[in-house]
């Protein structure tokens, strides 16, 4: 395998990527790029081989597939992407933007406490 310090892409859309959010996907259907579009406020699958935009996941941040407060995203399968939330949650949506399921998790860990200059 070789290593390649830099890799750039030339999009038909106006995107801010950050490259920790970005997965690079090969599929039988092609070699994508898939990234959260921080302008639109949605994910894309981006084809890798021209840049141009396959598919979009709309986000809604209302209503009963709100996904107000999510952190990133992980593209897990066909059809599923798992979202981290704050407060603590997990979610999962489809292709087409749906909250399929949200359960929130509950921190019972008490915080530290600082007592003086002690964290105890």
């Amino acid at each position: 395998m070789e290593t390649i310090e830099e890799i750039s892409i030339k999009t038909n859309d106006l995107i801010s990527v950050n490259p920790g959010n970005t997965k690079f996907i090969e599929t039988d259907s092609g070699t994508f790029l898939f990234a959260y579009n921080h302008v639109e406020k949605n994910y894309q699958f981006i084809d890798f081989s021209n840049g141009k935009v396959n598919h979009k996941i709309p986000l809604t941040f209302e209503g009963p597939n709100s996904v107000k407060g999510f952190l990133g995203a992980t593209l897990t399968g066909p059809d599923s992407i798992w979202l981290t939330f704050s407060p603590p949650a997990i979610g999962l949506i489809n292709f087409k933007g749906e909250l399929l399921l949200k359960r929130q998790i509950p921190n019972d860990v008490p915080a530290p406490k600082l007592i003086g200059r002690k964290i105890v």
